[in-house]
């Protein structure tokens, strides 16, 4: 029953014998929904690196931007990092076909406050107004403010230029702080090196 389909991205399985239809979405070129010709809804097989934490990259079978984790148990899920705003809507959709409820999104945390890793946070915050944005206080300072030096949004000898707006953080954390979601508890690690702010 599980026969993998041919839609584009390689974001649906159909059963046997169903046919797809695929609808555009104006706002990009790639699809935004698939449905089945059977008349029943088949949700996105999740595709595990461990038990109970996904890769949206490993997820889409292509490179969306940064690792975006979600990691999940019981009928809670966070995520750890964003990416770009471009690709915000894409992995949302993502999240929505493997059938957890953005309702349900408990954070969003933020590795650390380099551009390419919470850029989206503004916009994923709109999809997601129940989840927490939560960050080490040095990344927090940055994210808050909208920094765009600090967090490599630009850079001018390089010509980098990127939107980068400022978003609250709900939640500071560090080393030994702990996250839960369902029945699993994620220590806190503060791991300076890459950036101050860099969590683990």
């Amino acid at each position: 029953m599980r026969a993998p389909a041919t839609a584009i991205r390689g974001s649906a399985w159909k059963p046997d014998g169903a046919s797809m239809r695929r609808r555009r979405d104006p706002r990009r070129t790639g699809l935004r929904e698939v449905s089945f010709s059977t008349g029943t809804n088949v949700m996105m097989p999740r595709r595990e690196l461990f038990p109970g934490v996904l890769e949206m990259n490993y997820q889409a079978r292509r490179r969306l931007g940064c690792c975006v984790y979600l990691v999940y148990d019981a009928d809670e899920w966070m995520l750890i990092d964003i990416g770009y705003e471009e690709t915000v809507d894409e992995i949302v959709d993502m999240i929505r076909q493997m059938d957890f409820p953005l309702a349900q999104c408990k954070y969003v945390v933020a590795s650390h406050a380099d551009v390419d890793h919470v850029q989206g946070l503004h916009r994923l915050k709109q999809a997601l107004p129940n989840a927490q944005i939560v960050a080490h206080p040095e990344s927090a300072d940055l994210i808050e403010q909208g920094d765009r030096v600090t967090t490599y949004a630009e850079i001018p000898a390089q010509g980098i230029s990127i939107d980068l707006r400022p978003v609250p953080v709900d939640r500071r954390v560090d080393e030994g702080d702990t996250l839960t979601v369902g029945g699993s508890t994620l220590k806190v690690w503060h791991t300076p090196g890459h950036t101050e702010g860099q969590l683990a």
